[in-house]
């Protein structure tokens, strides 16, 4: 079977017209550091960890994470994208390196096929990579990804010998049809293997109810809808340790906008601040986050790059930071909002697309609306504080439900 794979590489490599010979690999066991894009990464190889690279920050504490920014042990073995965050004495991260691994541009901490076809198709120019990928993908070393590292990388992860010059031109006059024929099967085989390896559900799933104390590390985002569960917490200190950065008729727009004294940033410690700096400040690992209600009318699409961007901020300013998108609540039945732009077909575009988003991002969705919707779709009158008028906010029974439903529906392993 080995011979049969054997060949399959080597025809491949046949249609691609390129050389089969290695560069030169690096010494052994030293630790090659990098900036890429102004990160600071350390290039290794398949099965290196943190554990093996501590003579970088020497006694000082630290945290893994894989390029999912889910936690990790350090002796785990790293893949290209996962990060390394260097702790000061009082516990907040002063410094974090990449970890770019040679041959693995999915992030997996494997050499396979895969990451072989990424790199062929991002040569070809039919896929982009990221900076640590381009680094990782990148096996002679000279600054650019071509069909040379792809077929390096296919023949490693299929654990075929390096080739000499006579072996190589022997195989260069085999068929150019039955090349073709066999690239297309394994194209075929390849793209299903992406399809698997790619597949993400963002949905968060019902299980048993969590505790108080999983809200410790959590900050909610929103606008005068999530206002209700900062009430309820006043209230009832119903969210633990939870904080809230909401702000009446705030969306994912006008958060974009510079903090001014008119502008409609949230409040913390009696200043208005970015919802971005806000959550770094709290030192959130879970954000839960619900805008959309202020700007849906002036378009989905837009609504949803704007959501988008504002969440690209929160994770580029907070590393590691999990994301939980919350669907916008739907309206009242006859609520007086309704527009031909802002209704609750828009919101339930809205949501399918942001949704879409999450399992792109690998971002988690929690669909709140399906907890407070009637059979109809429409918000519950029970829970509407606003009914027959707007149609919009919710009262506190609302928020004991969106309560519940967050506490049955957590973030896996958090």
């Amino acid at each position: 079977m080995k011979r049969i794979y054997r060949s399959l590489a080597v025809l491949l490599c046949i249609s691609l017209g390129v050389s089969l010979f290695f560069p030169a690999v690096a010494q052994e066991n030293s630790i090659v550091c990098k900036q890429i894009n102004g990160k600071d990464c350390i290039l290794g190889s398949v099965g290196d960890s943190a554990a093996s690279w501590t003579s970088l920050w020497g006694d000082q504490a630290y945290r893994v994470f894989d390029n999912n920014s889910d936690e990790k042990q350090p002796e785990d073995p790293l893949g290209t994208g996962a990060f390394i965050q260097v702790l000061n004495e009082t516990g907040i991260a002063e410094k974090t390196y990449y970890a770019v691994i040679r041959g693995d541009v999915t992030g997996d901490g494997r050499i396979t096929t895969f990451d072989a076809r990424q790199i062929l198709r991002c040569s070809i120019s039919l896929s982009q990579l990221v900076a640590v990928q381009l680094e990782a993908a990148d096996q002679d070393l000279d600054g650019e990804v071509s069909t040379f590292d792809a077929r390096q990388v296919l023949r490693q992860a299929i654990e075929l010998p390096v080739q000499t010059r006579e072996e190589y031109e022997s195989s260069v006059r085999q068929s150019e049809e039955e090349s073709r024929s066999i690239a297309a099967s394994i194209e075929a085989s390849l793209e299903q293997s992406r399809l698997d390896a790619m597949r993400f559900d963002p949905v968060l799933k019902e299980g048993p109810a969590v505790d108080m104390s999983y809200f410790n590390d959590t900050v909610f985002v929103g606008d005068s809808v999530s206002m209700m569960l900062s009430y309820h917490d006043n209230r009832y200190n119903s969210f633990g340790n939870a904080r809230f950065l909401v702000r009446g008729s705030m969306s994912a727009r006008n958060a974009l906008w510079p903090v001014s004294s008119s502008s409609y940033h949230p409040k913390l410690n009696g200043q208005r601040v970015r919802v971005e700096d806000g959550v770094k400040m709290l030192g959130a690992k879970k954000v839960y986050i619900m805008l959309g209600m202020n700007e849906i009318s002036m378009g989905v699409d837009a609504a949803v790059q704007n959501m988008t961007k504002l969440c690209d901020l929160i994770v580029q300013k907070s590393p590691g930071v999990t994301i939980i998108v919350e669907s916008v609540t739907p309206m009242a039945q006859g609520s007086t909002s309704t527009t031909s732009r802002l209704n609750n077909s828009t919101i339930s575009q809205f949501n399918q697309k942001m949704q879409g988003v999450c399992e792109e991002r690998r971002w988690y969705f929690l669909n709140v609306a399906e907890a407070l919707s009637d059979a109809n779709g429409y918000l519950k009158r029970s829970y509407c504080s606003d009914y027959p008028t707007m149609g919009l906010h919710l009262t506190y029974d609302a928020a004991g439900a969106w309560l519940q439903y967050i506490k049955t529906h957590p973030v896996p392993n958090a």
